[in-house]
């Protein structure tokens, strides 16, 4: 049962027989490489610019409607207040009236429900504040680091719940906020979404991150930044994670969680070494997803049932959305890269 849920990483030798042929590196990548190439912004048709316009003039009353409900216990002082409305006007830009305006469908009133519940959380939780010496000490274990980017120029946050090193939950959510506002400075431009890549290869019940925690992470990623998830891959699940996704599944948002695939590194070997090998490949070439077909299987058959979690995106290939330099050696690229606390933190904190 659940047999497609196997732990199924390259063997340990096989990792360290491939960390041989390229150089190890301890310095973060938060440069972006000539091969990323952003998405394409899409016109907007008559009836989607009357639906920014109209938001556009309702703002000043959103913002009114938030300084009435401000709390001035929220702030540690005038100043800091006068930076939080600061950095506000700022982030209330086109670019982020469009993102809500296209989570909530183009319906405006319920984009201006959603823009002052936003408001309302930033004025209090106040995520651009987060001091670093708050929250380094989540980062000590290199459980959450931000490294490369993928091919369409969204930077890729990497998580590994099994170095999961407190279990102060609050200040966790607020590491993963604080990395999360890191991401979106590191942007390129014409790029609004990060690609989140979670190591779940040995997670159980017993090490688990606490559902309530997944919970609360997803909520504030579905609330307060819309848009901002390009897509994420759970990398070799096992069980346990079949589970958490049924119980947490009904709570989701359908168009995050349809943005969620899954990587078993296994198959992803296979798949590449039978391109690789396959007599006919020079003479019949056959597109990346024919391949992963082959091999992963299209999950829309009945045989897959106890293997396929309702609404989410399915099985997947790292390669199709990352580029092997950019890919880390664990989940089958080319990327040597061990994190080093201090340096990764000193250059983090000067984003």
């Amino acid at each position: 049962m659940f047999s497609f849920f196997t732990h199924a990483n390259p063997e340990e030798s096989e990792i360290a027989k491939a960390k041989t042929k390229f150089p190890l590196t301890t310095a973060p990548d938060f440069t972006v490489l000539s091969h990323v190439s952003p998405l394409p912004e899409h016109s907007l048709s008559a009836e989607q610019e009357s639906a920014l316009q109209e938001l556009t003039s309702i703002l000043p009353e959103i913002v009114s409607t938030v300084d009435s409900h401000d709390n001035e216990a929220n702030y540690a002082n005038p100043e800091q207040k006068q930076e939080v409305k600061s950095q506000e006007t700022e982030w209330l830009n086109r670019n982020c009236l469009l993102r809500y305006l296209r989570a909530t469908k183009w319906n405006v009133h319920a984009a201006v429900v959603r823009l002052e519940a936003t408001l309302n959380w930033r004025r209090e939780y106040k995520p651009l504040q987060i001091a670093a010496e708050e929250v380094e000490p989540e980062a000590e274990s290199g459980k959450i680091f931000i490294n490369g980017f993928d091919l369409h120029g969204r930077p890729i946050i990497h998580l590994f719940p099994q170095r999961e090193n407190t279990k102060t939950y609050d200040r966790q959510i607020r590491y993963v906020v604080y990395t999360l506002e890191k991401a979106i400075k590191m942007m390129p431009e014409g790029v609004e979404q990060v690609t989140i890549l979670v190591d779940y290869e040995h997670i159980q019940m017993s090490n688990a991150t606490p559902l309530s925690v997944s919970r609360k992470f997803l909520q504030v990623l579905g609330d307060h930044y819309p848009e901002r998830f390009g897509m994420g891959v759970l990398i070799n699940p096992g069980y346990y994670l079949y589970v958490l996704f049924k119980l947490i599944g009904p709570f989701m948002d359908p168009v995050t969680k349809s943005k969620i695939h899954f990587c078993n590194l296994k198959k992803q070997a296979e798949m590449h070494d039978l391109k690789k090998t396959s007599d006919d490949h020079s003479k019949h070439h056959k597109s990346s997803s024919t391949w992963s077909s082959m091999i992963f299987g299209s999950h829309t058959g009945d045989n897959d049932h106890e293997s396929h979690v309702e609404g989410m995106g399915g099985w997947t290939d790292l390669m199709d959305y990352i580029h092997p330099s950019d890919l880390l050696i664990e989940f089958g690229g080319e990327k040597n890269y061990e994190i080093n606390h201090e340096k990764y933190w000193g250059s983090l904190t000067k984003i």
